[in-house]
């Protein structure tokens, strides 16, 4: 979906990820997880135009015209984005040799940065003088703490096995349009982290290491700010996205992690994004988690939607996906064809993954009216304060038929809403339920719920519009206790 702000633009249209530096779902994985960022069919395309020195092993996509054209002043639109001139990737930075880390008998060294014609590899040399085989990770979805110019990213893969006794090299690859997105045109400094472990999962964590590049003391930090790039004119033409609001606003601020902009914007696709770029300004490496998507006072997911590490003194985008957050075909039952306010939670988590400071809502303004999402339906429950509306079935983009639920909770209780196990039938048929446990509504909200449902051929049931019937039993909770239940049938 949306998280192709930061891959498909690759591809020269806007992907609006992971990155951050993790990920959709983002919650914490182990050090053996998939690359943050996968990059497809790249290498193979720049093979056939030139063959760099280093062996070619991560993917990637071609190259990107990424000249713009130059104009003064700033945006006359209500996006009061600045228009820069884009730039193509200044390949002049280089770095002396140095050795970044020299612990447990572990020696790494930075060689050198060498470029390409759509890309750049940072290379290493790991010698491993332990008893022990060991294996390298950089920027996993379980580890990622890279950064390029102060900025967290989302890629720099990197994955080394090094048997004891011996010494292996290996390269981290940026691709210069997924570093033009963010509005870096030169490597100024990047700071790179290593999962080291061994073959029982015995892990060392490096932290960031830094290396400063020739560019260093000339670069303007203070100008590479990636939303005021990326609201900009000549940014919007050349990624074919168009902004829709861009505020340079602090609308967060907490345990050191604060906003410094945010931005709502639309991809070709009509794919639409949040962006927040947050500074961390402590003097630790925070984990800033998002969930709880909400459209006009109802919550459509409750799930984790975004989470991503900044480093001390470092800058960070996060992006909240709201085409990712739930299904497509969901967005349309509903009736959601514009959004009037948007929220979602913003939490903080330590390097250990503990909670360090609590879910803190933010409200972002998108338009005076109203959504016209639609809440009506067939009321299947109402009782103690606690309506449950039938929207519906819909087959979401994995041809899986749902069950789609609005819970409104105008009761001082949090309750949970769940089905009775074994109590699902269609048709006359029993079936099972897939990917729901329960969902808590809280006091005074609205709760948007999806629920699959599995096994239908086994009532003989092809397509959504053979069902003619559906029962199942509510279990209604208060804590772990049972606060109520009720029969529901509906019929087609």
């Amino acid at each position: 979906m949306f998280k192709k702000i930061l891959l498909t633009l690759l591809a020269l249209c806007l992907v609006i990820a992971l990155i951050g530096c993790q990920s959709k779902q983002t919650g914490d994985s182990s050090k053996k997880d998939e690359v943050t960022n996968d990059v497809n069919d790249k290498e193979e395309n720049e093979e056939n135009e030139e063959k760099p020195d280093k062996k070619e092993d991560a993917d990637g996509d071609e190259d990107n015209d990424t000249d713009g054209d130059k104009e003064d002043g700033k945006d006359k639109e209500s996006t009061g984005a600045v228009i820069v001139e884009v730039k193509e990737f200044d390949t002049e930075a280089s770095i002396e040799e140095t050795e970044i880390y020299n612990k447990n008998d572990i020696i790494i060294t930075a060689k050198d940065i060498t470029y390409s014609k759509t890309y750049f590899d940072i290379n290493f040399e790991f010698q491993n003088n332990s008893d022990e085989d060991y294996s390298f990770i950089s920027g996993s979805v379980g580890y990622s703490c890279n950064s390029v110019n102060g900025l967290m990213t989302g890629s720099g893969y990197l994955n080394c096995d090094v048997a004891a006794g011996k010494k292996a090299k290996d390269h981290i690859r940026y691709y210069y349009d997924e570093l033009l997105i963010y509005g870096i045109q030169e490597v100024a400094d990047f700071e790179v982290g290593f999962d080291i472990s061994d073959d029982d999962y015995n892990d060392i964590y490096t932290g960031p290491l830094e290396v400063r590049t020739s560019a260093y003391e000339s670069y303007d930090y203070e100008s590479d700010k990636f939303l005021s790039y990326f609201a900009n004119e000549n940014s919007t033409n050349l990624w074919n996205h168009k902004v829709d609001l861009f505020e340079e606003t602090e609308i967060y601020n907490r345990n050191g992690i604060k906003s410094t902009a945010y931005c709502f914007a639309t991809n070709k696709d009509q794919e639409r994004i949040l962006l927040l770029e947050l500074i961390n300004t402590t003097g630790k490496a925070l984990k800033v988690v998002t969930s709880d998507l909400e459209i006009d006072g109802v919550i459509l997911s409750s799930s984790t939607l975004s989470s991503v590490t900044v480093n001390p003194g470092k800058r960070c985008i996060v992006d909240v996906e709201l085409d990712s957050a739930i299904d497509d075909n969901f967005y349309k039952e509903l009736g959601i064809d514009s959004i009037g306010k948007l929220a979602v939670s913003v939490s903080q988590k330590n390097e250990e993954g503990k909670e360090v400071d609590k879910k803190k809502r933010i409200e972002i303004n998108l338009s005076d009216s109203k959504t016209s999402i639609d809440l009506n339906g067939n009321e299947i429950y109402n009782a103690h304060g606690l309506k449950i509306v039938f929207k519906g079935l819909a087959v979401d983009d994995y041809d899986d038929t749902n069950m789609l639920l609005i819970v409104e909770n105008t009761s001082d209780l949090d309750l949970e809403v769940d089905l009775k196990e074994g109590s699902v039938s269609a048709n006359g048929f029993m079936i099972d339920t897939e990917w729901f446990y329960g969902k808590t509504v809280n006091s005074e909200t609205k709760v948007f719920i999806s629920i699959q449902l599995a096994d239908l051929e086994n009532a003989d049931i092809k397509t959504i519009d053979e069902i003619t019937e559906l029962e199942f039993s509510l279990d209604i909770d208060k804590g772990y206790k049972d606060f109520d239940e009720a029969k529901v049938v509906i019929e087609f």
